[in-house]
């Protein structure tokens, strides 16, 4: 619930947003419940399980991606929003630790901060988004190569082949 509280927070003080949730788990009719609770209906959009195209869409269409998880070994969804370009606003779990350049592509707060989560959140907001600041495409193409999948089980095989 700390990113439901933290964009609570955000809208105190922001109006201009729209916030869509993809997927479904045993959290969503509490998310459900809190949306509607704190008068959040017309900022929050509850999407459920989507196509990979319309997935690909939404992470295309979006500016950034907030993660508050409280562990992750390197998340696929971290990957794809960088990977498109998407600054990444996120828990300083294994793996986004390695992959998110602070101030750069991203930026971290710390678990169940939903305070923090909504400071990091308006400070992107009006430092980066409304400035129309994003990421270097260098910065996106060079990241794309470094986690492709080819290099990755390439380095697996390298793993592999040592351990042996």
């Amino acid at each position: 619930m700390t990113f439901l509280k933290g964009i609570k927070v955000f809208s105190e003080k922001n109006t201009d947003f729209l916030v869509n949730i993809l997927g479904d788990g045993p959290l969503r009719n509490e998310m459900e419940t809190f949306v509607k609770k704190n008068n959040l209906s017309d900022k929050i959009n509850f999407l459920g399980w989507v196509s990979k195209e319309k997935m690909l869409e939404e992470y295309q269409s979006a500016n950034i991606q907030v993660m508050s998880s409280l562990a992750e070994a390197m998340s696929i969804a971290a990957l794809e929003s960088l990977c498109c370009g998407q600054y990444l606003l996120s828990t300083p779990v294994s793996g986004n630790t390695d992959i998110i350049n602070k101030g750069e592509n991203g930026d971290f707060f710390e678990f169940g901060d939903f305070n923090s989560m909504a400071k990091k959140l308006e400070k992107y907001y009006n430092n980066q988004f409304k400035k129309k600041k994003i990421i270097s495409l260098k910065f996106v193409e060079t990241f794309r190569k470094k986690y492709a999948w080819a290099n990755i089980a390439k380095q697996y095989d390298v793993l592999v082949r040592d351990i042996k």
